[in-house]
């Protein structure tokens, strides 16, 4: 079992009501409690929880809800109270805990969680590592089937489902597999009959094998009232030190513990749960923290993850790893602009068609008196062993751009730069922190394009297909960079608005139109920012045409929405936009609000721009932790307000 000693200090001991402070086992001060019918009437709460299905199968007696009673914890608690102890048949137990605040530390003692908070009184937490066989997995032939496949393996886990008379547990062993397209655990356990009991769902238990899933236990936060309004990942330092936080998960978890109901402090219900007397490694603890990693499958010792990747996660993968990349797509969609904001010390190789050979790969020069050659090294290969040495805990980008939009004869140029990572066999050795990645178009988006040798091709350890993607560069153009964003809020609002009318159009020479892309609103945006925000028509037809030029100007007539206006509450419903790309690219010229600004402002963006739209602005504009902080505080304060 799991060394759980650094766990255990993050739990308060309880002294329990009834203790003789004189018997040798008030010394044990007990870490887990089980809560009592009267303790919880004290609470003015229900002494009834959702039994789970493994609960059920394991013999817990619940009523017609599927609810099932709490065990006492000691007796004379009760008898002092009148109850006298009558509810000795139940069965159902779930531990107590009350967690220090460091429970909640950035740590993560108790691995990753997540607060739900449904009202101010009504607070759980869940930790991805505390686990329990809980739901029924309806269709029980798959899993025996995946079982005996190999596909559904043990993990080395188990979780008890009776006791013996002397206390030990008799435990079924954990399987996990890729099941359902996600990866899941399992126990398999074959119940006594009892005509009447039925599983959550209503079907009778039989006397027949049953697969439960293992998933994390939602605890409840049992004295939310005297701690802080909200509790979250980011404001648990708030709460008081000496605070407990009191949590009891919602539905039952353990059965079959055999005890005398008025004996509980010398019970094995007590060791059990505080792993007390030869249960040093088989308490509640051991058995519902998780330490395990789950493998897809232990043949391969791989997991999946069918998360998606955005190029730029790709991309940072590719030059961590040193592995040399293509890169492909239309003109002028921004392949460059990728590289150097993931590495802005990156080197460039521009090919062109009639190039010097000497400025790929250098050249040599004869000296007459030593009657000796010698290489001069070329510019490029000098900047990046420079930028590589001045910082060898990083991967550096040598970034040979256009290389399908030059002859064969400039492309045999780099060979040996990509396929050998030298200028040639003998001599210009690329640094080991250097990492090459190419870019070009294919034949079809380009004239000028030529097909890459297959050698060439092959080497590459990958290819990524660039796509036009207005969403994604509208998101990459609100980043604030030196105080203002990259792309000037009415450029973005104004492709926002025309969409492919104008984000991307092709070159037609006959007829010499402009052509626009994603770099030349960029172009554009910068004529803007270096014009002091001033307008030129001549400036941008220069760029775009006279034809789109006067629609831009007549655009920028229009009133933008700005963060100004929010705060002084001048906006209209008819000044929001409609069309969704629009109504986008308002939410992003937002993500400048500064946090003096941000609580009005995250308002107007979730009453006029939709949910949505405000959890991306929430995810964009929280960019750092201070910023996250700030964000959760004022999302907690905006609850309390209702």
């Amino acid at each position: 079992m799991s060394d759980l000693t650094n766990l255990q200090k993050h739990i308060f001991t309880a002294t329990l009501p009834g203790d003789d402070v004189s018997s040798p086992t008030s010394q044990m001060r007990d870490k887990i409690f089980i809560d009592t019918d009267v303790s919880l009437k004290r609470k003015n709460m229900s002494s009834k929880i959702k039994a789970t299905d493994f609960a059920i199968a394991c013999g817990a007696t619940v009523d017609e809800n599927q609810n099932a009673s709490f065990v006492f914890r000691h007796l004379s608690d009760d008898q002092e109270n009148g109850n006298g102890g009558q509810n000795s048949d139940v069965k159902v137990i779930n531990p107590h805990i009350c967690l220090k605040n460091s429970a909640l530390s950035n740590e993560y003692p108790f691995g990753v969680y997540r607060i739900t908070q449904k009202a101010k009184d009504d607070r759980t937490i869940t930790f991805a590592d505390w686990v329990w066989p809980q739901r029924i997995y309806s269709d029980t032939f798959k899993l025996d089937s995946l079982m005996q496949n190999g596909d559904l393996e043990k993990t080395g886990r188990s979780f008890p489902y009776s006791f013996s008379d002397s206390g030990e547990p008799i435990c079924c062993d954990e399987y996990a597999g890729l099941v359902d397209g996600k990866m899941k655990k399992f126990v398999r356990f074959t119940p006594k009959a009892n005509p009447q009991s039925t599983f959550s769902d209503g079907q009778k238990v039989e006397a027949k094998p049953y697969w439960f899933e293992v998933t994390p236990i939602v605890w409840r936060i049992e004295n939310g009232k005297d701690l802080i309004e909200n509790i979250s990942t980011r404001n648990y330092s708030n709460i008081p030190n000496k605070t407990p936080i009191e949590i009891i998960p919602v539905s039952g978890m353990l059965v079959g513990l055999p005890f005398k109901e008025n004996e509980y402090v010398n019970s094995n219900v007590r060791k059990f749960i505080n792993s007390y007397d030869g249960y040093a490694d088989n308490g509640f603890l051991d058995y519902s923290y998780d330490p395990t990693k789950i493998r897809r499958n232990s043949k391969f010792t791989v997991k999946v993850d069918d998360q998606p990747m955005t190029i730029d996660e790709q991309l940072k993968f590719y030059i961590d790893n040193n592995f040399s990349i293509m890169l492909h797509g239309l003109s002028g969609i921004g392949k460059s602009r990728r590289v150097k904001d993931i590495d802005p010390q990156c080197v460039q190789i521009q090919l062109r068609d009639g190039m010097l050979p000497e400025e790929v790969i250098g050249k040599t020069a004869f000296n007459d008196e030593t009657k000796e050659s010698s290489w001069i090294e070329p510019t490029w290969y000098k900047r990046i062993k420079e930028v590589c040495e001045n910082d060898p805990k990083h991967n550096h980008v040598l970034f040979i751009d256009e290389i399908t939009n030059v002859r064969p004869y400039e492309q045999s140029l780099v060979y040996h730069i990509v396929l050998e990572r030298s200028i040639d066999g003998n001599q210009g050795k690329l640094p080991d922190n250097c990492v090459v990645i190419a870019a070009g178009n294919s034949p079809k988006e380009s004239e000028v394009a030529s097909p890459m040798p297959e050698p060439l091709y092959r080497r590459f350890n990958a290819h990524i297909e660039l796509p036009l993607d207005l969403k994604s560069w509208l998101e990459w153009g609100s980043v604030v960079v030196d105080d203002k964003p990259r792309i000037h809020p009415l450029v973005s609002s104004f492709v926002a608005a025309y969409c492919d009318k104008v984000f991307y159009t092709k070159y037609d020479k006959e007829k010499s139109e402009f052509a626009i892309d994603p770099r030349g609103w960029e172009q554009i945006s910068n004529i803007i920012y270096n014009n002091n925000g001033v307008i030129r028509e001549a400036l941008i037809a220069n760029k775009i045409g006279a034809q789109n030029a006067k629609s831009f100007l007549a655009f920028a007539k229009i009133p933008l929405i700005t963060i100004d206006d929010i705060m002084n509450d001048n906006v209209s419903p008819s000044d929001v936009p409609t069309d969704i790309n629009s109504r986008y690219a308002l939410m992003l010229s937002f993500r400048v609000a500064t946090m003096e600004e941000v609580g009005k402002v995250r308002e107007f963006v979730g009453k006029c721009l939709g949910k949505e739209q405000l959890a991306t602005f929430d995810s964009l504009w929280a960019d750092t932790d201070e910023k996250a902080i700030f964000l959760d505080r004022l999302d907690n304060q905006q609850e309390n307000d209702y």
